[in-house]
């Protein structure tokens, strides 16, 4: 057997007996359907879920899901019986999400700068934090100078509060019983008692704020792009200096996100 063919063998591990030989191009496929069913998954998976909605048979799953995890595309969870997205997935996706940002998303985001005069940030949930994917400055010298792949606490962060507002019950509870709700302010939300009600509100009113939570003057303001079947899969903010732009007058500004986030929706739908 080709050295080749032989690390490939020992690497998804011994071949069933009776298992009929796959042609490359078909186990491709077999290994983007495995990736896609556990990403598309809004809580952790078993192989045996994944095997259902695949149609494909289970020991032919489990080697997939084998060289998956070797390759830290997938993970295990908490408990090592279930499957996750792994940390290079994450990367992959926040670099398509870059990607085809550079086009599309900058020209809803610089429309907003130029029209509002703060800057905008398009933000995805990666654990307890939010990272980055786009970001446009506005020109005053007074700013927050972070960059797209930044990443900053989902709990006292306009971005972080408004994707867990609209997530599923289980990726809130993931969070609630995981993050450790640090405190940066006087201001930050520490406690889950309080967390749980506000992502309530947040998820009634439609937007999230941040007065003062993660630094001192500087406040937030962030609406949930949603997907077309509803789920969350960003948030788009507003964040300034109080000295130049306080909470309220940051809220008049909602229709204009709003409708930007709409046009965000349809990119990513």
């Amino acid at each position: 057997m080709p050295i080749a063919k032989q690390r490939s063998r020992e690497a998804v591990g011994p071949r069933v007996p009776g298992e009929i030989e796959e042609s490359a191009g078909t186990y491709l496929e077999k290994v983007v359907a495995a990736l896609e069913v556990v990403c598309a998954s809004e809580k952790p998976i078993s192989l045996s879920e994944i095997t259902a909605r695949l149609g494909v048979p289970k020991p032919s799953v489990h080697r997939i899901l084998a060289q998956l995890e070797q390759t830290n595309l997938i993970q295990r969870d908490l408990l090592g019986k279930r499957y996750i997205a792994g940390a290079r997935t994450t990367r992959l996706a926040y670099s398509s999400l870059q990607s085809a940002a550079r086009t599309s998303y900058e020209v809803v985001l610089r429309g907003l700068v130029d029209s509002i005069g703060e800057t905008f940030n398009i933000g995805v949930l990666d654990g307890s934090d939010v990272v980055y994917v786009h970001r446009v400055e506005c020109d005053w010298p007074l700013r927050s100078h972070f960059t797209s792949g930044s990443r900053v606490p989902a709990h006292c962060t306009s971005l972080g509060k408004a994707i867990l507002a609209f997530s599923s019950k289980e990726v809130r509870k993931q969070f609630i019983e995981n993050a450790a709700l640090k405190r940066f302010t006087s201001n930050t939300i520490g406690s889950r008692t309080k967390l749980i009600p506000l992502l309530d509100r947040i998820r009634q009113d439609g937007f999230a704020q941040n007065d003062q939570e993660y630094m001192e003057g500087v406040i937030g303001l962030a609406v949930p792009i949603l997907a077309s079947d509803g789920r969350v899969v960003a948030a788009l903010s507003l964040h300034a200096p109080m000295a130049r732009l306080s909470l309220k007058q940051a809220r008049d500004h909602l229709p204009a996100m709003r409708q930007a986030s709409r046009k965000l929706s349809s990119l990513v739908s």
